[in-house]
């Protein structure tokens, strides 16, 4: 199985992402934070960094069966679901997202990050358990 991914569409995915979260961020006086938080075009190399980084991060976990190749990941499991690929994938952008988004609200100082990053780790379990399901055996 093989996990291909965009950077450009991830990188829209993180910003659409933190301008969410940014829209609903307000100071205890009030005031928005918007401006604190939002990405812009010039912190496109930093987001292309954090997602090199999550990418790692995914190989680093499945480093049994997973092998960074480009703009994609090779996982070595000949016997997976392979209905189970679109889910995988899904979950394998949420986690690229989620964590680039932690890593950039971390060094923004919103605590929020906290949350992103639980979001993340979630969503790589459930990859990490998606890609390791294996096919029922069939009886001749």
């Amino acid at each position: 199985m093989t996990y291909n991914f965009t950077v450009t569409e991830l990188v829209e995915s993180i910003k659409k992402e933190v301008s969410r979260f940014a829209a609903s961020a307000y100071s205890d006086d009030g005031s928005s934070l918007y401006d604190a938080y939002r990405i812009l075009s010039r912190d496109e190399e930093t987001l292309e960094g954090h997602i090199s980084d999550a990418v790692d991060a995914i190989c680093v976990r499945l480093f049994d069966v997973a092998l960074k190749s480009g703009n994609g990941i090779v996982f070595n499991v000949p016997d997976y679901d392979s209905s189970m690929s679109t889910s995988i994938n899904d979950q394998l952008d949420r986690f690229i997202v989620m964590r680039s988004c932690a890593m950039w609200l971390e060094e923004k100082g919103a605590p929020e990050y906290e949350r992103y990053e639980k979001r993340a780790v979630s969503a790589l379990d459930n990859a990490h358990i998606l890609i390791k399901s294996r096919k029922a055996p069939k009886r001749s």
